[in-house]
């Protein structure tokens, strides 16, 4: 199909012609008005020839009928009759024809620019029922067969052509200017962009803002999911929020993070029977436990039912134990041959579950706004878990305000090195659009990506004075922390020597660090100062150089650590 997506002028009058070509004159035809003013030169009634023919054409403001009713007379609505003979049964049923799609009037000035946009759009399932033409169609009564085309892909995807071209209800010149609305029920229900062209496509669920706290070793990630949850996708108007994803990285490099752990809804896609076309369908959004209870009666085991047919609507059926199986395929076959399928059941189910469903426990975690102590598992869990969605506040007992406390979360992970940053990332991911065939869509770690150390908090340094500690020590240069991802003199673009590295641990968030040596003489002096609130706050990395932009030689050396805490003396070692 084709869709003009933009236009010179919204005001524009628009006109659709078809015909068929053909080198002898009686033949070459295509829908005409009465009063047409095309001027058919070679005596046919289709092709337009020569430059007024063309114009003429182009400006008649015609909108054709279908080919497939090139049959039926149309003359009461003005048009000429259907050719003579056999030509019009044989138009009807498809031949080499040509299109015209003609726009207008305007002035064209010199230099001047006339933007047109045409979507060519692709449906699939068009012939839901495959043996259609050969049974229904009739050229002098094409509604049966027509009755049969499936044209629910081809509007979806018209409507998508134009979203995806101009997307509703986004900004994209910064105007303030969102496209055009109609509120539905309370909603508001964008259908038309800004008139500035955007080319994006649905996207996925909005990420939350991360915050991090760490202690030793620890990390532990929390977020709020409200908007993540909520926000309707532009394209389908769904809340289609289907679950978190969290990943890890040692480089923030995109191809090096992994998944670390999953939180998503426990839900179900159906497949429906449908007999006209033979095969399974999507016909909805993927279905929750509490509405599937709401339409069937009980959920029981059906791993042991012979029959896969089952389950229908008042069958007990487990959906997560029920399969389809290749059995199907012959049962479809047989009906081929042997059942009309107007007189099945289409009522007939399956399901799958949707992503891995997989969903915490919450019950056995309780988390305290002010306080570390927690069961550190890895998995993503709701600090909530009693919270109504329609919470908006909770006033903890120390006094903190929890907004939308339903849908806070947090992941911990432990057991990290101590002075080895991580990039850690939430992502989120829609449950797609199954019945259009678009896969789920996620964020990219990128986007809530942060570096993270995994030491005690500035607050935490301060209100227990720990001694600041240095690491490695001994620096040996026979471990090679090049290759071992420590060092990375290729990602920074350093020669070895330029990339060394050992960290200071638990140092105040205002410090200042100096290496000497045994004799009293300073090799480096660095001077911190980071925000308490940051990750890095407790830590600082000496690169080796000294104050001269020397590479330090072996030996041992004495640091100080000076901060309105005091000071703290210690030792290094480095090996070379």
């Amino acid at each position: 199909g084709v869709r003009v997506v933009r236009a010179p002028s919204p005001d524009l009058k628009f006109s659709f012609n078809w015909w068929v070509s053909n080198g002898t004159a009686s033949q070459d035809w295509g829908p005409n008005k009465r009063n047409t003013k095309v001027q058919y030169v070679a005596g046919n009634l289709g092709t337009p020839e020569g430059d007024v023919a063309k114009y003429l054409t182009m400006s008649n403001g015609e909108f054709d009928f279908q080919q497939v009713e090139a049959a039926i007379p149309h003359q009461g609505e003005g048009w000429l009759p259907p050719p003579a003979g056999l030509l019009a049964e044989d138009l009807a049923d498809g031949f080499d024809t040509r299109y015209l799609l003609s726009f207008g009037p305007f002035d064209v000035w010199p230099d001047s620019v006339l933007p047109l946009t045409i979507a060519i759009i692709a449906g699939a399932d068009f012939h839901s029922e495959p043996r259609n033409f050969e049974k229904f169609f009739d050229p002098f009564a094409p509604e049966v067969y027509l009755e049969r085309l499936d044209l629910t892909s081809f509007a979806r995807n018209a409507q998508w052509a134009g979203w995806v071209y101009d997307t509703p209800g986004f900004d994209t010149d910064g105007n303030g200017f969102l496209g055009d609305f109609r509120i539905v029920k309370g909603d508001t229900i964008w259908y038309r962009g800004d008139g500035v062209p955007d080319f994006q496509g649905p996207p996925p669920p909005p990420e939350p803002e991360v915050t991090f706290t760490t202690v030793e070793r620890q990390i532990i990630m929390r977020w709020n999911g409200h908007l993540s949850e909520t926000t309707r996708d532009i394209f389908s108007n769904l809340a289609d929020f289907e679950g978190y994803r969290v990943y890890m990285s040692r480089t923030g490099q995109l191809a090096d993070f992994a998944l670390l752990a999953q939180r998503d809804h426990v839900n179900f896609i159906r497949y429906r029977f449908k007999p006209d076309a033979f095969r399974w369908v999507i016909e909805d959004p993927p279905f929750t436990v509490d509405s599937l209870q709401a339409l069937y009666q009980s959920l029981v085991d059906t791993a042991s039912y012979t029959s896969h047919w089952n389950p229908r609507p008042g069958t007990p059926f487990h959906p997560d134990s029920f399969k389809v199986r290749d059995v199907n395929r012959a049962l479809v076959e047989v009906l081929l041959d042997d059942i009309d399928a107007s007189k099945l059941d289409t009522n007939l189910y399956y399901f799958e579950r949707f992503e891995s469903n997989e969903l915490a426990d919450d019950a056995g975690l309780v988390i305290l706004a002010d306080s570390m102590e927690q069961d550190v598992n890895r998995v993503i869990r709701k600090l909530y878990p009693h919270a109504d969605p329609l919470d908006s506040i909770m006033i903890l007992p120390n006094g903190t305000v929890v907004e939308w406390p339903y849908y806070q979360y947090e992941y911990a992970i432990d057991g990290l090195q101590l002075a080895e940053p991580v990039f850690l990332a939430v992502t989120t991911f829609d449950f797609g659009n199954p019945e259009a065939g678009l896969a789920s869509l996620e964020s990219s770690p990128l986007s809530t990506m942060q570096e993270i150390w995994p030491l005690n908090s500035a607050q935490v340094v301060r209100d227990s004075q720990r001694k600041p500690g240095v690491y490695p020590n001994p620096y040996r240069l026979a471990d090679d922390y090049n290759s071992s991802g420590w060092e990375d003199p290729s990602r920074q673009g350093l020669d070895p020597e330029r990339a060394r590295k050992v960290t200071f641990t638990n140092v105040p968030e205002k410090c200042v660090v100096s290496i000497w040596t045994l004799d009293g003489d300073l090799v480096r002096r660095i001077n911190h100062d980071e925000d308490p609130l940051s990750s890095q706050a407790t830590v600082v990395v000496w690169d080796l150089i000294t104050r001269n932009t020397q590479s330090v030689k072996t030996g041992i050396y004495v640091y100080t650590v000076e901060s309105d805490l005091g000071t703290d003396i210690g030792k290094l070692v480095i090996i070379k």
